[in-house]
């Protein structure tokens, strides 16, 4: 004789139908717990805040809301879609380095995240009572538009910035502001480096007196040499050594400074750069005592470079005399001191 189907009894089959949705519900509470300790083992350090947690959880929810708005579709079509949607995800977290968002500072160098404190990488929380923040700081080179990152766990520390070395050296919080609440410090709370002393200290009774606290030097960031092409006043000039520019003004409005290269372009076999010693012979366009600095061919391709400027004057003809004295194809270049 069968045994009989213990669902088959039509209260059961109502129970069960009942408790269908709750299970689904459990599993679904069950899912998004797993996913959130996972994290919290996984995180580097256990560096992860209530925010981090809140947000992941949050990523749960609106991928099983895409699952299921999916199901109804074909598997072709789900797994397509489902995929863009992956692609898109992907590329909207912050980036580092080049393309995350520090961008190319002053003179051509790229600004940088200046972990304060950090010597190695032995200390994932790095403003902490027990570095020596004035030998750590007269080792640094930070320019404006760096990072300046500090690092605390949670509930530990605030970070203030003082507004004169006065207060920064008496630990004087009266005109203090508070740049970094406490949790901030956890992922790291980032404070723009600006051109000057910036004074920092711990936001806790007593550990100013206790130096921990630490004045930043922002430089100006290091002049960065250019290749400056003679002549060129747009992209349309192609060959800009030529006698239908006007010299005096492009020489008046390029400024240029030590360390710079010049570039001489023009046509193969149309000219040639001199350089004269004085002020005379070049403005009596005054061969005798020439030095021939680019040949026929030279200015072509990438040009006829100069090597880099001094602090002094230089005097370039061309290499036709008529170009020089009928069309005054000449230039005097003075290299100014480096932007500082």
């Amino acid at each position: 004789m069968r045994s009989p189907n213990p669902t088959s009894h039509p209260r059961l089959r109502t129970t069960l139908r009942a408790l269908r949705p709750h299970v689904a519900v459990l599993a679904a509470l069950s899912l998004a717990l797993l996913s959130l300790l996972a994290a919290l083992v996984t995180a580097e350090d256990y560096e992860i805040s209530l925010t981090d947690i809140a947000a992941i959880h949050e990523a749960n929810l609106r991928h099983r809301a895409v699952r299921s708005r999916l199901s109804g579709l074909s598997g072709h079509h789900s797994t397509r879609v489902f995929a863009s949607i992956q692609q898109v995800g992907a590329g909207t977290g912050s980036g580092t380095g080049a393309s995350g968002g520090s961008g190319a500072g002053v003179g051509g160098n790229a600004s940088k995240a200046v972990v304060v404190g950090k010597a190695n990488g032995n200390f994932a929380y790095t403003f902490n009572p027990g570095v020596n923040y004035a030998a750590w700081s007269a080792l640094q080179s930070v320019y404006p538009g760096d990072a300046l990152v500090f690092k605390y766990p949670f509930g530990s520390d605030e970070i203030y910035r003082f507004a004169s070395q006065a207060d920064y050296d008496t630990c004087s919080y009266a005109s203090a502001r508070r740049l970094c609440r406490d949790g901030e410090g956890v992922r790291g709370c980032r404070v723009a480096a600006e051109l000057g002393t910036m004074y920092f200290a711990s936001g806790m009774l007593g550990r100013c007196q206790r130096m921990h606290k630490v004045s930043i030097r922002v430089k100006a960031r290091p002049y960065v040499p250019r290749r400056v092409v003679v002549g060129r006043a747009t992209a349309a000039f192609k060959w800009p050594w030529n006698p239908a520019v006007d010299y005096a003004a492009w020489a008046r409005d390029n400024k240029v400074y030590v360390g710079d290269v010049l570039v001489f372009k023009y046509e193969a076999y149309m000219d040639e750069v001199y350089i004269v010693p004085t002020l005379a012979d070049y403005t009596a366009c005054n061969y005798e005592n020439y030095i021939a600095y680019c040949n026929a061919t030279d200015g072509m391709a990438q040009g006829c470079s100069s090597a880099p400027l001094t602090a002094s004057t230089m005097y370039f003809l061309s290499g036709s005399f008529s170009h020089c004295s009928s069309n005054n194809h000449r230039v005097a270049i003075t290299a100014s001191p480096p932007p500082s």
